[in-house]
């Protein structure tokens, strides 16, 4: 296990500043990238939620993956490849407009390297997992000789924060996604679900591009925070608590670092070797789906429903910023959403199961989450 973490200073997203940072971090971590990526096919894996210009920072910024593609083709990588899994569908035409809203197409094009268009995908056993013994994987990450993980510093309404073990939810082609959120509404089975495809997934490198992160209402609706950081290290769950750290939040409130930890993977902030300084910022940190299994002993099963209901998150529409779009319907795993393009949904939360994927994916920022009073007392 390889607990070391490199956080850089970087203020602005000029791509000279970049690579400049990115070496340094690779000389942080011993690694000559030379030996590194010479003569490996290279998949480079940034955070492709939705197709939004770079200005919004839902996504990883596209001048950050021009340096590291830069540095991956200069030091004699066999092939390097650009690509994700958005939240929506997965084909060309999709894949089209999201690298070219992002920004991908032209960093791909300014480094000389090439974006993924491959739909196929690998089905990919995985005895040791801990909720799915095989995972649907996208054929070009499958095929990879060295994944580098390029992750966004964001927030999460499910899991608190979107960072290098979410990332790789990615890997996951495009309706697949939707199923496991229905299969596992349950947050801490979702966490270990993530956890299962880092342990599959191995990233050799895990960059979290936090120079412009996102706090509140994230991952794809909050309010831009400055931090002037970059996080880099070897292992996926290290920068995760790392980040967490940078964030102000306790490691072991975030699921994703609670199950990690049952797996014996790191998830202990004393456990880490830090290179730079993590500091601690003050995040406005969605509560996020808390489950109450705590409280049942203590609370009437009669009234377990109406005090669900009284804590929960729920998602709420402000119908002044909806299009119409559909795009809520399309992807709503629990199918609880309907309506038809350009037309008003129609939604039963009654049926829904707090998975907050009408929020992350809502490309107007019309879904937010809303949590009752007694909820934020109890799990402020």
């Amino acid at each position: 296990m390889d607990n070391r973490v490199v956080v850089l200073d970087c203020d602005s997203y000029e791509v000279g500043q970049l690579k400049k940072v990115l070496q340094e971090g690779l000389n942080a971590l011993q690694l000559d990238p030379h030996l590194f990526f010479g003569g490996k096919k290279v998949v480079l894996k940034p955070n492709l939620l939705l197709p939004k210009k770079p200005e919004n920072g839902v996504t990883t910024h596209p001048n950050l993956m021009q340096a590291l593609a830069e540095i991956v083709r200069e030091n004699k990588a066999r092939e390097t490849v650009i690509g994700d899994t958005p939240g929506g569908p997965f084909n060309r035409p999709y894949l089209k407009a999201l690298y070219l809203a992002t920004g991908m197409e032209k960093a791909g094009q300014a480094a000389g390297v090439s974006l993924n268009y491959n739909l196929n995908e690998v089905d990919t056993p995985f005895p040791q997992g801990r909720v799915m013994k095989r995972i649907n994987i996208a054929a070009f990450i499958h095929e990879a000789d060295l994944l580098i993980n390029v992750a966004k510093l964001k927030t999460h309404g499910l899991t608190r924060i979107t960072g290098g073990v979410k990332n790789l939810f990615g890997a996951v082609p495009g309706v697949k996604k939707a199923e496991f959120h229905m299969n596992m509404s349950e947050v801490n089975d979702f966490a270990m679900l993530m956890v299962d495809l880092a342990r599959l997934l191995q990233p050799a490198l895990t960059i979290i591009d936090g120079v412009q992160a996102m706090e509140g209402n994230g991952p794809s609706s909050g309010t831009l925070k400055g931090l002037g950081k970059i996080i880099m290290a070897p292992n996926v769950f290290a920068a995760d608590v790392a980040m967490a750290r940078i964030m102000g939040l306790n490691p072991g409130e975030v699921p994703t670092i609670k199950m990690a930890e049952k797996v014996d993977c790191l998830a202990r902030l004393a456990d880490l070797d830090v290179v730079g300084e993590l500091g601690e910022e003050k995040f406005e940190v969605p509560g996020g789906k808390r489950e109450i299994k705590r409280l049942r002993n203590l609370i009437p099963k009669s009234w377990l429903p109406r005090f669900q209901t009284m804590v929960q998150p729920t998602p709420r529409f402000n119908w002044d910023l909806c299009t119409g779009c559909g795009m809520c319907a399309q992807h709503c795993p629990p199918a609880v959403i309907s309506g038809a393009p350009e037309k008003r949904p129609v939604i039963d939360l009654e049926g829904g199961i707090r998975c907050f994927c009408c929020q992350e994916l809502c490309p107007e920022k019309a879904v937010t989450l809303y949590r009752p009073l007694l909820g934020r007392i109890i799990f402020r």
